[in-house]
């Protein structure tokens, strides 16, 4: 009987040290975007739990994709290529060969994006005096 209760005691304390101990994962979040004369790019990372709503803006602005696997989606046409997985998404614009229409796309795409995961809109630098 006394090996019972000492059993139980043992367990009882062990559930009570190790059962407050929770690990939190860090949520870093991070969002990007470059933009000159040529190329418009686009590179974020993000937590698991927003990737839905991420995942739900990219189909409404680019469309079904070209290609899914289990784990990352893809869309490729002849001006600009994304990626999208879980926790991150990649696009690049070629604005060499982009349309009008296409650049405010993306534009407009980077905004929405950057408001689905609650980023502050990075400031617009000053242009560069032309000589």
């Amino acid at each position: 009987m006394k090996k019972h209760i000492l059993v139980l005691a043992a367990t009882l304390i062990n559930l009570i040290a190790f059962g407050q101990n929770t690990y939190t994962k860090s949520e870093k979040t991070s969002f990007s975007v470059h933009d000159t004369d040529t190329e418009f790019a686009i590179k974020s990372s993000f937590p698991t739990n927003r990737s839905e709503r991420f995942q739900k803006v990219l189909m409404n602005a680019l469309g079904e994709e070209t290609k899914s696997t289990g784990k990352e989606s893809y869309w490729v046409e002849e001006n600009f290529t994304a990626s999208f997985s879980r926790n991150g998404f990649k696009a690049w614009l070629d604005k060499k060969k982009a349309n009008a229409n296409q650049i405010k796309l993306f534009k407009k795409l980077a905004e929405d994006l950057q408001a689905v995961l609650e980023q502050p809109t990075p400031p617009t630098p000053p242009k560069q005096p032309e000589n």
